[in-house]
């Protein structure tokens, strides 16, 4: 796995929060209490905008289907990849920061003391560069 595949599921990671965001956002502005709408009924001479809301929220809803399945397929094929590392601390970097989604300084923060955020970033990138 190289570091582009690891970002890809960071970024899916990003998208999936932000469609969640959105999709909640919707559902408060528009008033929606339901977790998912599957119809509406609608007339032809009727301007119907809880309904076109309503429906922006379902197209939403099977984004997040979508998206949510290539996550859990990204991070089974992260973990599978952080869990062929030799280091502890590789294995904990690699899921912390491409499955749990954590700031590099947060990253440091939970290692301990001894780690920075650089220093965390620096072992990930040479135990790719070893791959």
């Amino acid at each position: 796995m190289r570091l582009e595949d690891l970002n890809r599921n960071l970024e899916l990671h990003k998208q999936l929060n932000l469609a969640y965001d959105m999709a909640q956002s919707i559902r408060d502005r528009a008033g929606l209490r339901a977790a998912s709408i599957n119809a509406m009924p609608r007339g032809s001479d009727v301007a119907d905008h809880v309904g076109e809301i309503a429906a922006a929220a379902a197209d939403l809803d099977q984004s997040i289907r979508a998206l949510e399945e290539q996550v859990d397929a990204g991070d089974r094929a992260v973990r599978e990849f952080a869990n062929r590392a030799g280091d502890v601390r590789v294995q904990q970097i690699i899921q912390l920061r491409f499955i749990a989604c954590l700031t590099w300084e947060r990253i440091a923060e939970l290692l301990g003391p001894r780690y920075s955020a650089a220093s965390c970033s620096r072992l990930l990138i040479s135990y790719l560069d070893r791959m």
